[in-house]
């Protein structure tokens, strides 16, 4: 028999990326929506599926490092620097990239 689905309310979706987020276990995580649901049972594949629901919905979004950011940005612009490591010491403002660039020519 096909597994019925569920619709969740987008505060119950953000509750469980809040707590993933935090490092709680997945099964305590589980068995707070199974009583907020009032559910027979939370899964673990549940709170993947709500995780996974959470991110489209935008609840959970990754950023790149600045430093890594920056790192690409300089060997865009530089392909010839191979073995280059950026190291952000002093995060300063929109013109970083033209800052550390001008001093290269």
């Amino acid at each position: 028999m096909p597994r019925q689905k569920r619709h969740f309310e987008d505060n119950v979706i953000f509750e469980v990326c809040s707590q993933f987020m935090e490092g709680k276990e997945i099964s305590e995580i589980a068995d707070w929506l199974k009583k907020v649901t009032k559910m027979e049972k939370g899964t673990r594949e549940l709170v993947y599926r709500l995780v996974k629901m959470g991110r489209k919905k935008g609840f959970i979004r990754l950023e790149t490092p600045y430093a890594f950011k920056l790192g690409y940005d300089v060997r865009r612009r530089f392909p010839n620097l191979f073995d280059l490591v950026v190291v952000d010491t002093h995060p300063k403002g929109e013109n970083v990239i033209e800052q550390l660039t001008a001093q290269c020519h």
